[in-house]
């Protein structure tokens, strides 16, 4: 009947039905289901609701959610190997991953599957306010030699950010 092997789908039949009315009970009853335990559930491609709340831009469900956020949780990883940090930066999410990072500064050296960072996945998006914005966050956050590292690494197909960037023709921001 459901399509989830897993406790917790009810949070995911109901991000899929996209439901005004059903996605307004839920933000309306977040007192009662945000301490379960069923909130790290995984669905089937291994998001957590936190991920989908960012990847599917449901910012009202992101704003409760985000009262809950821990390091443990901005640690779990989807079936692409993206934090919830990355996944701000794939979406595009600029106030989200500077959320993030304002509250855990470490997850500016965070890699998915493809041992691509922050720099590599804006790159090859074209994201340059992204790009910049979080530099500045992450140095005002003390970690500028991080950045510089972060500039020279290599995903799993050897490019660095600077090189995606130019392949994406959106040098202005990395150089």
């Amino acid at each position: 009947c459901f399509p989830y092997q897993n406790q917790g789908n009810v949070f995911f039949d109901i991000l899929t039905k996209n439901s005004t009315k059903f996605l307004n009970c839920l933000y309306d009853l977040s007192e009662d289901w945000i301490h379960s335990p069923h909130l790290l559930a995984p669905d089937r491609s291994g998001n957590l609701l936190f991920h989908r709340s960012v990847s599917e831009g449901f910012e009202r469900l992101w704003e409760i959610l985000k009262k809950k956020l821990s390091p443990d949780i901005l640690r779990k990883r989807n079936e692409d190997g993206r934090s919830i940090f990355l996944e701000a930066i794939v979406e595009s999410n600029e106030t989200i991953a500077l959320e993030i990072l304002n509250f855990d500064s470490s997850v500016i050296l965070d890699t998915d599957t493809e041992n691509k960072n922050f720099l590599h996945l804006s790159a090859e998006r074209n994201l340059d306010s992204i790009i910049e914005s979080v530099i500045e966050c992450g140095i005002g956050n003390g970690k500028s030699l991080e950045i510089k590292n972060l500039l020279e690494s290599v995903d799993i197909a050897g490019n660095t950010p600077l090189f995606l960037s130019a392949s994406a023709d959106a040098t202005e921001s990395l150089y």
